[in-house]
């Protein structure tokens, strides 16, 4: 393969995905890692992408509006949602009253939950089923369905969640940047995020790595409102700004 094609296709993925590791991209693009390396720096050197430790993120400061259904979500970084998901579930006690937000990355959350003396609500459709299956207790939000992520907003929905009092919650994004903060791409569900995470003591946002350098129309809280769970970052230079919780470095030994 021609370095040119190569080289389309690394920024066709990073476009897609926002980031990728060495490891990542030889296998999308069927090349050696040293190979990949050489076209990261060239690439870096034309001001294309930005090469971090272990692999590079797209240069791309557009505000994002697609938002894929949950079918397409759900074979998105898979592995590291799964990941992410026992972390998080490690994290609830005994007494706990724990908000658990729609999107696929929550649902792994509840995959690993293993406290039974806690209380769970959702906005979530199939979170809500993934919990009374299980046999937690569980109290569910309201409101509106969004089909897009299938989670329950709106008015209703949000003045429901002003009377409740969590211990910690779990919440999805689909952007993080330092000076944007946590973004999404649908207003009003953006404003149940923000009301739900106001009510929480101690907030979490749940993001694989491809979240991170993204913006999308409607931010729902500053990056100082909660901690960030996630895999392995690409670029530590976010967690200058953010705190952080990578668990493929801090999995074993937190737990």
């Amino acid at each position: 393969m021609l370095s040119q094609d190569r080289q389309e296709r690394i920024l066709d993925f990073l476009d897609r995905e926002g980031s990728g590791s060495i490891k990542q991209l030889s296998q999308v693009i069927g090349t050696s890692e040293s190979t990949i390396r050489r076209d990261l720096k060239q690439l870096d050197a034309n001001g294309l992408l930005t090469k971090v430790y272990g692999g590079a993120t797209r240069n791309d400061r557009r505000v994002r509006t697609e938002e894929p259904d949950m079918l397409k979500k759900h074979n998105l970084f898979a592995e590291e949602k799964e990941r992410i998901g026992r972390y998080a579930a490690s994290l609830v006690s005994p007494g706990d009253f724990v908000f658990i937000d729609g999107g696929t990355t929550t649902e792994a959350v509840i995959r690993y939950l293993e406290e039974k003396d806690a209380v769970y609500m959702t906005n979530g459709l199939f979170q809500a089923q993934l919990l009374t299956g299980r046999g937690f207790e569980t109290l569910v939000v309201g409101g509106t369905v969004r089909p897009v992520t299938e989670a329950i907003v709106g008015e209703e929905a949000v003045k429901q969640i002003r009377d409740c009092n969590f211990s910690l919650g779990f919440f999805g994004t689909n952007g993080i940047t330092a000076e944007n903060g946590f973004t999404t791409p649908n207003i009003i569900e953006a404003g149940f995020k923000n009301a739900a995470l106001e009510q929480t003591l101690n907030p979490f946002v749940l993001a694989d790595p491809s979240k991170f350098g993204r913006i999308y129309p409607k931010t729902f809280a500053h990056i100082d409102e909660a901690q960030i769970i996630t895999t392995e970052l690409y670029d530590k230079s976010y967690k200058n700004h953010m705190r952080i919780k990578e668990v493929d470095v801090d999995l074993y030994r937190d737990l």
